[in-house]
C-alpha cells in the first residue's frame, strides 16, 4: 500500500509512505512533487512529467534502490 503526504503550500517534494498488505509500516520514498505517478512496485516507479509549454508529457521509469 502507498500513500502520498500532502503538504500545504505546495512542497517541491512528495514523499510517498509504504505498508505491507497487513498494514506493517515498510519506509518512505521521496520524488519530486512535479511527477505524476502512474505506477508503483518494489522495485520501479513509473512518473510522467509534462512539457514546460504543457502540450506533451513524458514518461519515465525509475528504478528504487536502497529498500
Amino acid at each position: 500500500i502507498w500513500m502520498r503526504e500532502h503538504a500545504f503550500p505546495a512542497p517541491t517534494t512528495a514523499t510517498w509512505h509504504i505498508f505491507s498488505s497487513e498494514g506493517a509500516y515498510e519506509g518512505a520514498l521521496q520524488l519530486p512533487a512535479r511527477w505524476k505517478v502512474h505506477q508503483i512496485e518494489a522495485e520501479f516507479v513509473v512518473v510522467s512529467q509534462a512539457s514546460p509549454d504543457g502540450t506533451s508529457s513524458v514518461v519515465t521509469v525509475h528504478r528504487i534502490v536502497g529498500r
